[in-house]
C-alpha cells in the first residue's frame, strides 16, 4: 500500500513539474487580442506583463485604463516565437529582464526616446534581429541584453549610455 502511494505521489510530482515547464500562464488582465497588463503598485502607470504567443505584429498602446504604459515586465514577450515587429510607446521607461527573450522572429523594434533602462537578457536570443538603435534616453544596458542575437550586425549606442553590462552584446555579428 505504501509503495503504491509513493508511486502515485511521484507520478503526480513529475506531471506537475512537466506541466509547469511546458505551460505558459498569462498574468494580468487581458487587453485586446494579445496583451496582458497590471496596474503598477503606486497606481500611476501600467506594466505589460504577458502576451499571447500567437502575436506577430504588436503596437503597444500608450494608455490602458486611462493610465500611461510605463514598463515592459519580466519575460512579458518571452518565447513569442512568431513576433516579428513590436512598437513600444513613448512613456515606457523600463524594459525588464528577459522581456523579449527567444522572440526568434523579431526583426524590428521601435523603442521610444523615453526608455532609460534595458534589463538583463531583455532581447537575448532574438535570432532574426539585424539592427538596433538604442534611444538617446537610455542610460543603462544590462548584461546580456542583446546576447546571442546572432544576426545583429548594426547597433547604434548613444553617448548618454552610462553603463553597459558584461556580455551585453555577446555572440552577435557586430564587431563591438
Amino acid at each position: 500500500m505504501r509503495r503504491k502511494f509513493l508511486s502515485t505521489l511521484l507520478a503526480l510530482c513529475m506531471l506537475t513539474a512537466f506541466v509547469s515547464v511546458t505551460a505558459r500562464a498569462e498574468t494580468g488582465t487581458k487587453y485586446g487580442d494579445y496583451l496582458y497588463y497590471e496596474v503598477n503598485d503606486d497606481g500611476t502607470g501600467i506594466t505589460i506583463t504577458d502576451c499571447d504567443t500567437a502575436a506577430t505584429d504588436i503596437i503597444i498602446p500608450d494608455r490602458i485604463e486611462g493610465l500611461p504604459v510605463t514598463a515592459i515586465g519580466y519575460g512579458a514577450f518571452q518565447r513569442c516565437y512568431d513576433l516579428t515587429n513590436i512598437n513600444i510607446p513613448y512613456g515606457v521607461t523600463y524594459i525588464d529582464q528577459y522581456a523579449f527573450m527567444y522572440c526568434n522572429s523579431l526583426e524590428k523594434i521601435d523603442m521610444p526616446d523615453s526608455i532609460t533602462y534595458i534589463g538583463y537578457g531583455a532581447f537575448s536570443s532574438c535570432k532574426n534581429l539585424r539592427s538596433i538603435t538604442i534611444p538617446n534616453s537610455v542610460t543603462y544596458i544590462a548584461s546580456g541584453a542583446f546576447g546571442n542575437c546572432t544576426q545583429l550586425k548594426t547597433i547604434f549606442i548613444p553617448d548618454g549610455v552610462e553603463f553597459i553590462g558584461k556580455h551585453a552584446f555577446f555572440d552577435t555579428a557586430c564587431p563591438i
